[in-house]
């Protein structure tokens, strides 16, 4: 992943948390929903999905506080934040100008593990 020109390092998992967000942005993706979709085959505790969301906000430089691009809806899941106005904004915010090869990157990389199991 890019940010600012510079290359970013994503875990698998943590990578394939950010699709799944994205693909569904704007709708609340369940907790369960999201952690079948990431762990498929694996049980796995809440915790490390609460971990990978964490990494993401860290690498898109959301602050504590403040939630831009993923909000936690308690007791229910996530949501990734499409941008919320139709107008262009001054300076784009980072994710909506890399949407594109985010996506790109990770279909070409799907595609990959998929030829790999093959």
């Amino acid at each position: 992943m890019l940010r600012e020109d510079q290359v970013i390092s994503l875990t698998p998992k943590v990578f394939q948390t950010l699709l799944v967000l994205v693909e569904n942005s704007g709708r609340i993706v369940g907790k369960d929903e999201l952690m079948k979709a990431v762990w498929p085959d694996t049980f796995v505790e809440e915790g490390n999905l609460t971990q990978n969301i964490s990494m993401l906000r860290k690498v898109l430089g959301e602050s504590p506080a403040e939630h831009t691009y993923i909000e936690t809806v308690p007791k229910q899941g996530y949501r990734f934040i499409p941008a919320a106005t139709t107008e262009k904004p001054a300076a784009e915010p980072w994710l909506v100008r890399h949407r594109g090869p985010i996506l790109a990157g990770a279909l070409s990389a799907l595609i990959l593990i998929a030829g790999g199991l093959v």
